[in-house]
């Protein structure tokens, strides 16, 4: 009797600037996106751990959707509203993610302003918390979302993740929009 099948992931790493974008995707659509800065972690290294029980190859073609999107939404655009994608969200971090991917380029809401928007202005904190497991970054811009007594997080509080936005949140300020 043969097992479940294997999903497929297909990963690829866009490199933007300093900016590396790790990519990943499904046949459904897309499913990941890690971010770094002047890092060249290998491709499928970066999400052996994310995706234990998965295949994981190297496929450009698989990506160029969301390849398409995160060049988009990093131009000061849209992702187009076609992006299929293929991830879990609970009702909460659905409805925080739509209401950031409406953050103008170049522009920033504190965590209290977003809960205040969604209705529920006591849930900062819970805010911080569905961002920090936003499985889409640039395509659903965390990074636009800060505390309102500094950067607050992204992903974590590591220092890492943290020169992640600062360096986003420095880019947009600095892109022309044409």
């Amino acid at each position: 009797m043969a097992g479940a099948p294997v999903p497929m992931i297909h990963c690829w790493r866009l490199k933007i600037e300093r900016l590396s974008l790790y990519l990943a995707s499904t046949q459904r659509g897309a499913k990941r996106v890690k971010l770094s800065v002047d890092t060249k972690t290998p491709i499928l290294e970066s999400f052996q751990l994310l995706f234990p029980e998965s295949a994981l190859v190297l496929s450009r073609e698989w990506n160029e959707p969301l390849i398409a999107a995160v060049e988009a939404s990093l131009a000061g655009g849209s992702p187009p509203a076609s992006l299929q994608m293929d991830i879990t969200l609970s009702p909460f971090q659905d409805r925080v993610l739509c209401k950031i991917a409406r953050i103008p380029f170049g522009s920033t809401l504190s965590y209290s302003e977003v809960a205040a928007a969604l209705g529920s202005p006591t849930l900062a904190r819970a805010v911080g918390q569905a961002l920090k497991r936003n499985p889409l970054p640039i395509i659903f811009p965390c990074h636009r979302v800060v505390a309102i007594k500094g950067i607050g997080g992204f992903g974590g509080k590591s220092p890492e993740n943290l020169e992640v936005k600062r360096y986003l949140l420095k880019r947009e300020s600095s892109v022309e929009i044409s």
